[in-house]
């Protein structure tokens, strides 16, 4: 969601009034090991009324704080002056005037430098690795490949991490497993040859509220993987222009979703994490399909699938209304909740979470800057049009969901029937 700027705005106001100019903002990261009102943040997701906070709910509360909740970690980043906005894209500036504009500019400001300090924790990656499998179990071996991998990223590039967090071997994450399984976020079935784990259905949403607070530090690496896999899709050969007008594509289409850097250094990290990911990925050697199996995605598929299944819904919604207009944007979110919980029953979209009042709200702030809810004109068209750009994103997440999919677990089983099979 985007920051609520009223406070900001009250202070700005007073030191232009004061004529106070030495003013510093201090950005404050608080992160929690386990959040202690996650079912009512997954509640409200669903468009459930907030609990009201009475003295039960106060009681129940402080009772229910008995179960350990782990560490709250506690970090500031560098302080920002009073009109002072240096690293981010202009394209998150907003605002009628130029005061607003400064505001709105300190306002992401705050909140990226808040980021770029927030502690990975052990939860935040499991929950990305285990979301990442669309549903489908995975052993403790498997969820330790994955999780190192991202765990070995996190320490070669320096990346802020919880005291403690450590995910090299399969016993640390075991441990971290054992611990997500005791707060109900991870189930284990054993009653077979080797124990699984996943996420049931009911715990998506909590999952996806520990995956969402370090997906910033992979998006670079998550657009240049649907890149790709757009580039993959494509008639064109793919090359490094293209891969550039893919990002720059799904960087428009999530606009609202994150903070991003200016665009030459954006391109530029995207190109890196292409590079180093796969090699030569545009010298016309190998098919690109080839490559994602053989080297499975991390972050593409994890990441961004749930925002653009959100995404889906809501332009399915829009082009099941034609030409009318959305003059009701309360009541329509309630129809994009019936509508996503419709499609996630007929497997037309997979993950839970996309049935996200966030993720809606979002996504409603997108199409109304693309004048889609009560534009005029040709609105059947454009509405066509948003609905087909995300078919594409999500083409390649799929790719990318298929790739990962080949690397993990169609050879083990393919392998296994040809065993029983015999010659």
């Amino acid at each position: 969601s985007p920051p609520k700027l009223g406070i900001l705005n009250w202070v700005v106001e007073s030191c232009q009034k004061e004529q106070v100019d030495k003013v510093l903002l201090v950005p404050v990261s608080i992160a929690f090991d386990r959040i202690a009102e996650i079912d009512d943040y997954v509640a409200i997701q669903r468009g459930e009324p907030k609990r009201k906070e009475s003295l039960g709910w106060f009681f129940n509360y402080i009772f229910g704080m008995k179960q350990p909740y782990g560490k709250v970690y506690v970090r500031f980043a560098q302080p920002l002056a009073l009109g002072e906005t240096t690293t981010l894209s202009e394209d998150v500036a907003g605002g009628d005037g130029p005061d607003k504009g400064v505001v709105t500019r300190m306002g992401f400001e705050v909140c990226s430098r808040i980021e770029q300090i927030t502690p990975i924790k052990s939860a935040d990656v499991l929950t990305m690795v285990l979301l990442g499998a669309n549903g489908r179990a995975l052993t403790a071996s498997e969820i330790h490949a994955q999780a190192g991998d991202i765990a070995n990223l996190v320490r070669q590039r320096g990346l802020p991490a919880a005291s403690g967090f450590s995910l090299e071997d399969e016993e640390q994450v075991r441990a971290a497993v054992l611990a997500l399984q005791r707060s109900g976020l991870i189930r284990c079935f054993d009653k077979a040859n080797a124990p699984v784990y996943y996420i049931p259905r009911a715990k998506k949403l909590a999952a996806a509220y520990y995956r969402n607070t370090i997906t910033h530090y992979f998006l670079s690496a998550a657009l240049a993987e649907i890149g790709l896999a757009s580039c993959a899709l494509g008639i064109e050969a793919p090359n490094a222009r293209l891969l550039e007008r893919n990002v720059l594509s799904l960087r428009d289409l999530y606009k609202f979703e994150f903070f991003y850097k200016p665009t030459q250094e954006f391109l530029q990290e995207v190109q890196l994490e292409a590079d180093q990911r796969y090699p030569n990925w545009a010298s016309g050697e190998h098919s690109l399909q080839k490559l994602l199996r053989e080297k499975p995605p991390r972050f593409g598929h994890a990441i961004l699938r749930s925002i653009s299944e959100s995404y889906l819904i809501i332009a399915v919604s829009l082009l099941e209304l034609g030409a009318q207009p959305v003059p009701d944007r309360k009541k329509f979110i309630t129809r994009l909740m019936a509508q996503g919980e419709q499609m996630l029953l007929r497997r037309t979209i997979s993950c839970e979470s996309s049935v996200s009042q966030d993720l809606f709200s979002t996504g409603l702030r997108l199409v109304e800057h693309l004048d889609l809810l009560t534009g005029t004109g040709d609105l059947v068209a454009r509405r066509e049009d948003y609905a087909q750009r995300v078919v594409s994103a999500l083409s390649a997440i799929n790719l990318l969901q298929r790739s990962y999919d080949a690397a993990w677990f169609s050879k083990l089983s393919a392998g296994k029937v040809s065993n029983l099979l015999g010659p």
